[in-house]
């Protein structure tokens, strides 16, 4: 089968995203279409009213149209995917590739996931050494008021000496500055990517070009 001829044709992303969803159809219309084999009688394709030569020629035009349909799709696609990973954009403080803006929007679940994990580990933690700290505030409370002292000096002795035999068993949290500040910074960035990412992507998408060959 010959090849038709091309010709270079200009497309928004935006237009080459809905191009792209109409080939998909066209291509299942002509293949859904498609007369490949019938018979003849008295040299009559008989279903279709045509000489066999006929019905062939027929059937190769219709099998050039798929192929042109299916190569414009592929190349269309393959610029698409080239603009899309070329294609700067930038969203709060931070420059994204179109595709990586993409795919990062598609993962947002995900980063979202991870800091309410890290958000559950950090107050409970905090929770937890807080009950901590409280029963045995309550214990050096009883403790310094099961004993009486004779003179303030002696009874201000004895309460710091309470005070410090408890002192090894006070929690202290581990590595909760660094999480709590990961969770803010993350929370700040999220919430600035997700109401940026459809406009700017939008915006890109309606102004960037690509031109590709496509069969006619």
């Amino acid at each position: 089968m010959l090849k038709n001829k091309t010709e270079m044709k200009e497309f928004t992303l935006t237009r080459a995203l809905a191009e792209l969803k109409l080939y998909d159809s066209k291509i299942s219309k002509a293949i859904n279409e498609l007369k490949p084999v019938s018979y003849s009688i008295n040299n009559i394709v008989t279903d279709y009213r045509q000489t066999p030569k006929e019905f062939i020629e027929t059937y190769n035009s219709q099998m050039q149209s798929i192929s042109d349909l299916r190569n414009n799709k592929v190349i269309l696609k393959n610029a698409l995917m080239k603009a899309n990973s070329e294609t700067l954009i930038k969203i709060g403080n931070k420059e994204y590739t179109i595709v990586e803006a993409l795919n990062r929007k598609a993962d947002i679940r995900t980063e979202q996931q991870l800091i309410n994990v890290m958000k559950q580990h950090l107050n409970n933690a905090i929770s937890k050494s807080n009950i901590i700290k409280d029963n045995i505030e309550v214990n050096i409370e009883n403790a310094i008021n099961s004993k009486s002292s004779s003179s303030s000096n002696q009874s201000k002795d004895y309460v710091q000496n309470i005070r410090d035999s408890y002192a090894n068993q006070m929690p202290e949290l581990v590595n909760a500055d660094v999480v709590e500040k990961l969770i803010k910074e993350k929370e700040l960035e999220i919430e600035e990517f997700v109401s940026e990412v459809d406009f700017v992507l939008s915006e890109v998408n309606a102004t960037t070009k690509i031109k590709v060959p496509l069969s006619l």
